[in-house]
């Protein structure tokens, strides 16, 4: 505890293992629910070839259940095999047909 600073100072040390994906179905465009299809790919697939591809292809992962049929968002996991505790949390949203990508550490 600092004095006078009203601040704690911690430790923290980095987790490097990864978490369970046993919720989670990897993404094959070809593979995807009737629902997802009509929209994921159309908007997902440009953003995945562009900026996902190199040094090589990031693993991506949906929700093991299917998306409802109104469905506007879809959440889904990338992790590049060759690097452990790094992540990346992809929001795909189908009325504004925009992806956003957050890198996680």
């Amino acid at each position: 505890r600092l004095v006078g600073r009203s601040h704690d100072i911690a430790s923290w040390i980095k987790d490097d293992r990864l978490p369970p994906l046993d919720h989670f179905r990897q993404y094959y465009p070809n593979e995807l629910f009737p629902q997802e299809k009509s929209w994921i790919p159309d908007i997902f697939g440009p953003v995945q070839k562009a900026y996902m591809m190199f040094p090589q292809p990031l693993e991506v992962y949906l929700q093991e259940d299917p998306l409802p049929h109104d469905a506007t968002v879809a959440y889904m996991v990338g992790k590049q095999p060759s690097q452990t505790g790094v992540w990346k949390e992809i929001f795909v949203y189908r009325a504004r047909r925009v992806v956003e990508v957050y890198r996680i550490e």
